[in-house]
């Protein structure tokens, strides 16, 4: 009698949104993935068999550190709309680099690549473009706080601004024009 062949079961995706309820993690997420059977994949976001899924595996993550105060905030089949193919966690992260959000770093230390600061509504923003094969969120599908993303200076930068202001504070306006004005009609003369 031959020996029964044991086939692997199909397996499948599933992104997942969430949060540890600490300081240290507050207006972060972190972006993650499981697998799932592929006979669920028609589910909806946040289904049940879904929900069990992405527990078991953020508890497979957090225990070992002992942490218990998480959150699960969204978890959805990450495959495409156009085919039955799935994507990662790691072309979500892709995307929501690329809109400009930013991984959040705890310390040199901690080697935590998964964790960005964002708002749940952008991170399904981020996998539902990824769905749809796009490489960044359009900016005005950004919520308000994820739009605006304020350029931070080195001292050095900031300072020669600041000289630079002062500068050109200290000259009438027009006095500017004029200079520049008479540089130009100068230099032509001397064609």
């Amino acid at each position: 009698m031959p020996a029964a062949m044991l086939f692997p079961t199909p397996k499948a995706y599933a992104i997942y949104v969430y949060t540890i309820t600490d300081e240290n993690h507050q207006g972060c997420l972190k972006i993650g993935m499981t697998t799932i059977d592929l006979r669920q994949q028609q589910l909806a976001a946040n289904a049940p068999a879904l929900q069990t899924a992405a527990r078991k595996r953020i508890k497979e993550q957090t225990q070992t550190v002992g942490v218990s105060n998480w959150v699960l905030l969204h978890v959805e089949v990450a495959q495409y709309a156009d085919n039955d193919e799935f994507f990662t966690d790691h072309e979500v992260h892709q995307v929501l680099l690329r809109s400009g959000i930013k991984k959040h770093i705890f310390s040199p230390q901690v080697k935590a690549k998964e964790w960005f600061e964002v708002d749940l509504e952008t991170a399904k923003q981020a996998i539902a473009a990824v769905k749809q094969h796009q490489q960044a969120i359009s900016q005005a599908n950004l919520t308000p706080q994820q739009s605006y993303q304020p350029i931070v200076f080195r001292p050095e930068q900031q300072a020669a601004i600041e000289k630079t202001q002062a500068r050109f504070n200290e000259q009438p306006r027009n006095s500017l024009c004029v200079s520049v004005g008479m540089k130009a009609a100068n230099m032509g003369s001397e064609l």
